[in-house]
C-alpha cells in the first residue's frame, strides 16, 4: 500500500468512526458513562490494536482532553503495514503514543499453541504494556466490547485478572 492509499484509508477510518460507529453504538447516557470511567482512571493507557474499537476509545480520550497514552505492541505477529497503519491512526488523532516490543513466540504457554494460548499471550501482553509504558499510568484500558464477552475468549480472563478495564463492554 503506498502513502496515498494509506492516508486515504486513515481518513476513511476516522470518518467511519466519528460519523457512523460513534453515534451507532453510543447514545448520550453511554457517552457520559464512558467519559466518567475514562476521567476517573487518568492518567492511563489505551492498548491499541489498530482496529476500530481501540481506535475509537483512543479518539474519545483525545476528544475529551483526557490524559492517556496509546500503546501498540509490535512484534513478529504484526505485519509492518499493520504497525504503520496503527501508528498513523494514533498520530492522526494527536495522541501521545508508545510502540512496545512483544513476541508471542517467547511466551510460555502461548507458543505451544495449546487451548489456553490466548490467555497466556494476553497476560504477557498486559505485563509488557505495564512494564514498557506504565510510568505512573496504572490503569490499562482496551477496546473489547460486549460481543467479545459472548464467545469463549481465554484472553478476557487475563484482562480481568490483571485489572484491565474494557469500558465498551
Amino acid at each position: 500500500m503506498n502513502q496515498i492509499q494509506t492516508k486515504i484509508k486513515l481518513i476513511v477510518l476516522s470518518f467511519i468512526i466519528w460519523y457512523f460507529y460513534f453515534p451507532m453504538v453510543m447514545n448520550d447516557s453511554k457517552l457520559q458513562a464512558l467519559h466518567t470511567v475514562l476521567s476517573a482512571h487518568q492518567p492511563g493507557i489505551i492498548a491499541v490494536s489498530g482496529g476500530v474499537d481501540s481506535t475509537f476509545l483512543a479518539a474519545a480520550t483525545q476528544k475529551w482532553g483526557l490524559d492517556y497514552l496509546a500503546v501498540f505492541l509490535a512484534g513478529p505477529h504484526i505485519s509492518p503495514q499493520d504497525r504503520s497503519d496503527a501508528v498513523k491512526s494514533v498520530r492522526q488523532l494527536g495522541l501521545p503514543y508508545h510502540i512496545g516490543d512483544f513476541s508471542p513466540l517467547d511466551v510460555p504457554g502461548a507458543a505451544d499453541n495449546g487451548k489456553e494460548r490466548c490467555y497466556h499471550c494476553k497476560a504477557a501482553m498486559i505485563k509488557a504494556i505495564q512494564e514498557q509504558a506504565g510510568g505512573g499510568r496504572n490503569q490499562v484500558m482496551d477496546g473489547s466490547h460486549l460481543s467479545d464477552s459472548m464467545e469463549y475468549r481465554p484472553g478476557r480472563r487475563a484482562l480481568a485478572e490483571h485489572g484491565v478495564l474494557s469500558p465498551l463492554s
